[in-house]
């Protein structure tokens, strides 16, 4: 059933924005007890401001390495009520800073300034669901995977479910109308897939509540970010995973300038050891709706 126009605006205030993980080519509270930042000094990081988001045992004399994120990402990176960003991107890199010594700094910036903040080392490294391509490999230091986000379907309508089983079939279906956001990777696997109808969209949240206006049928993007709108809509849906999580685009890494090797060498040896010792599964439990590697 359709939310009630008061739920929408709601849910558009925390989602309207949002570019999807592996779209463009270009860029806490709640936490746990151990990444807990204060929330007035994060507010002043997001705000540009030089004060840096205090970590965990760390001595004030610690490097602070300055992080840029979208703040428009649910559950990925996003504003809470109380303007602190939050999510599980903040968390991992909070995390991989407190086990490697160095203090985070947020700012929140457009997806598309992620990459130019990077690449011109205005800030250290982009977090925001930020999935791996080869472009951006050649450009910049990518780290190590930190999350699987597979390419999904989505749809709502329980009689497609014997028709929508996997991405080539869709090419059969005839009067389909299938939905992905404009640019996107997931425009283009459908293209592959021999799928020229494709109605396109400008944000996450559009792509989603075009099932609910009736426009579309089915529409594909990144896993995590449809099932929490359908968790935030409390909508029932069904979906189909159509992305392998071991191919490449499906990983999400933590993207560095290309000459910026000793940074992208802590950061992976930070991840090895949360992924070793339990902390990233135990991040990705609190904040991802499923299951996630």
């Amino acid at each position: 059933m359709m939310p009630n126009l008061s739920r929408l605006l709601m849910v558009a205030g925390i989602c309207v924005g949002l570019a999807g993980c592996g779209d463009s080519g270009s860029a806490p509270t709640p936490q746990a007890a151990s990444t807990a930042s204060s929330a007035a000094d994060n507010k002043k990081a997001i705000g540009g401001e030089t004060s840096a988001a205090p970590a965990t045992n760390l001595p004030d004399t610690a490097p602070v390495v300055k992080v840029v994120t979208t703040g428009k990402t649910q559950p990925l990176s996003f504003t809470d009520s109380n303007g602190s960003v939050a999510g599980f991107d903040i968390d991992v890199i909070t995390k991989i800073g407190e086990v490697q010594g160095f203090k985070v700094q947020f700012h929140k910036r457009p997806w598309q300034m992620l990459f130019s903040d990077v690449g011109t080392k205005q800030n250290d490294l982009a977090i925001s669901g930020i999935s791996y391509t080869n472009e951006r490999a050649e450009k910049y230091a990518l780290s190590d995977s930190y999350a699987i986000n597979q390419s999904e379907l989505m749809f709502l309508d329980a009689s497609l479910k014997d028709k929508v089983k996997d991405l080539k079939s869709l090419k059969y279906i005839t009067g389909l109308r299938v939905g992905a956001l404009d640019g996107s990777k997931h425009a283009k696997q459908l293209a592959n897939a021999g799928i020229t109808d494709i109605k396109t969209y400008k944000t996450t949240y559009l792509l989603f509540t075009s099932l609910l206006r009736k426009e579309t049928d089915v529409v594909a993007q990144d896993g995590i970010l449809l099932n929490q709108l359908a968790k935030e809509f409390k909508q029932p849906a069904y979906t189909v995973v159509y992305e392998k999580k071991e191919e490449p685009s499906a990983q999400l890494v933590i993207l560095m300038a290309k000459d910026n090797e000793k940074l992208r060498a802590s950061v992976n040896e930070g991840l090895a050891k949360i992924k070793q010792n339990g902390e990233l599964a135990k991040i990705q439990q609190k904040w991802l709706t499923a299951p996630n590697q």
